[in-house]
């Protein structure tokens, strides 16, 4: 009985990156083509309102009705007047004079003089060197045929260290091992050993090469070469300069003159006067300001079809405000569980399995009162990848709302699909309201949000 009021109650939208659309209680399959899934919805946004009134005024002004009389005559009169005159002159100021003016002339001169250029350098030659150097060198030399029937034969070191001899026409540092062999009849001879070839272990030999040296050779020349000291020097001499220039000076010719002249004599008069008369005027009060709006906002994507399954599970059945207690008198909330199984029976070979990786979910409070969309987020986190899965939330609210308050929740698979199921979800506030499973006369599963339980295939 409750799974089934709460699918009369609930209206679920489930969509892949869109929507996928279906009505509870009944089972429909994804679209298989994509198609537009419509997300829009009622925010609560500070908007500025313009509005204002005409305000009519009584106020009192001055008429003027003054008017002004303009008479007058015209008059001779005569007065002396200072005349100021004159002009601009000029005369020739000589300053011509004898001057001592320096001027340079070019004197050639130099001596010969010498230096030693030091041509002294380094020079490569070359020497023969003999030596002893290091060397691992084996020569055997047979010095008679192995008898025959040998039984035993062995290698015996010399005696002595070492030895120097030429071998191959080189010269070498070397000690000796001896080969014996025991033929079968010296048996029991004295000297039965027979010595039939000798090792001769080279360790140094004379080697002759030619190396390179380096010969400082002290040489130079005298190089000879001119020294110029050639130079200007200053000398004076007594010059006439012919110089002067022009003095500007002011001549004055101001003086007295008796001028006539005609002036005319105003006797104009005015007459002031007027009278106060009342008159209405109309002003604009400006009442514009911001107030908090429910606004209307366009959005939604498109989407292709995902399969699966979505169990939601509420507690309580009836959701109250914060502000109320609980039998363990602690403050009111919503725990949520939330759980899934994406179905990936119909993959096409190849095609990856989806998994939901994300989950999204809050709640749209249409407040009392026309106080807007109050909306509260619930949950927005990744989780761990699954095909199946679940999560479990615990939820406050600060305001009631009216049966048209909604929640959505959103499910995102890796690939972008996602799925969407929304249903209505009053939060209660201070009010009387009947609890019992009976209900009121009224459907309380509506305006109360009496679901707590649903079960979803798509």
């Amino acid at each position: 009985m409750i799974k089934r009021r709460l699918f009369s109650t609930l209206m679920v939208f489930l969509f892949v990156f869109i929507s996928v659309t279906f009505l509870v209680p009944f089972d429909l399959n994804a679209e298989t083509r994509e198609f537009w899934v419509d997300t829009s919805h009622w925010e609560t946004n500070n908007v500025w309102v313009s509005e204002g009134h005409f305000q009519d005024t009584q106020e009192k002004r001055w008429v003027d009705t003054s008017y002004t009389v303009t008479r007058g005559y015209w008059e001779n009169s005569t007065k002396n007047v200072w005349v100021s005159s004159g002009y601009t002159a000029s005369r020739w100021v000589d300053t011509s004079h004898w001057e001592k003016q320096a001027y340079k002339v070019w004197v050639k001169s130099g001596y010969k003089a010498s230096r030693w250029v030091d041509t002294s350098h380094y020079e490569t030659r070359y020497r023969t060197v003999t030596k002893w150097v290091p060397c691992n060198k084996t020569f055997v030399v047979t010095i008679r045929s192995e008898p025959k029937n040998v039984i035993l034969s062995k290698w015996w070191k010399y005696p002595g260290t070492y030895y120097y001899g030429t071998i191959n026409g080189t010269r070498y540092k070397y000690w000796k091992s001896l080969y014996k062999v025991l033929p079968l009849n010296n048996i029991g001879q004295v000297g039965a050993w027979v010595t039939t070839k000798i090792k001769y272990h080279c360790t140094a030999m004379v080697s002759t090469y030619r190396e390179s040296y380096r010969v400082w050779v002290t040489s130079g020349y005298k190089k000879y070469y001119w020294v110029d000291t050639s130079h200007w020097e200053t000398r004076y001499r007594n010059v006439w300069v012919t110089s002067g220039y022009k003095k500007y000076y002011w001549v004055d010719t101001s003086h007295w003159e008796t001028q006539t002249s005609k002036r005319w004599v105003d006797t104009s008069y005015t007459v002031t006067q007027g009278y106060w008369e009342n008159y209405t005027t109309s002003a604009w009060v400006d009442t514009s300001h911001y107030e908090y709006k429910a606004v209307w906002v366009e959005d939604g994507f498109y989407t292709s079809p995902l399969h699966g399954e979505v169990i939601v599970e509420k507690s309580p059945r009836y959701i109250f405000t914060r502000w109320h207690k609980d039998q363990n008198n602690e403050e009111c909330n919503m725990e949520l569980n939330v759980s899934w199984k994406v179905n990936n029976s119909n993959l096409s070979e190849g095609e990856e399995e989806k998994e939901i990786v994300r989950i999204y979910i809050y709640q749209d409070i249409c407040r009392f009162n026309n106080k807007g969309v109050e909306k509260v987020i619930i949950f927005n986190s990744n989780v761990t990848p699954s095909v199946e899965g679940s999560i479990n939330t615990i939820t406050k609210f600060d305001y009631s709302g009216t049966e048209e308050s909604i929640l959505h929740i959103y499910l995102y698979a890796r690939n972008g699909e996602s799925a969407h199921v929304y249903f209505n979800n009053p939060i209660n506030g201070f009010r009387s309201i009947n609890l019992s499973s009976e209900g009121s006369n009224s459907d309380a599963n509506t305006w109360l949000g009496g679901n707590n339980y649903g079960k979803f295939e798509f």
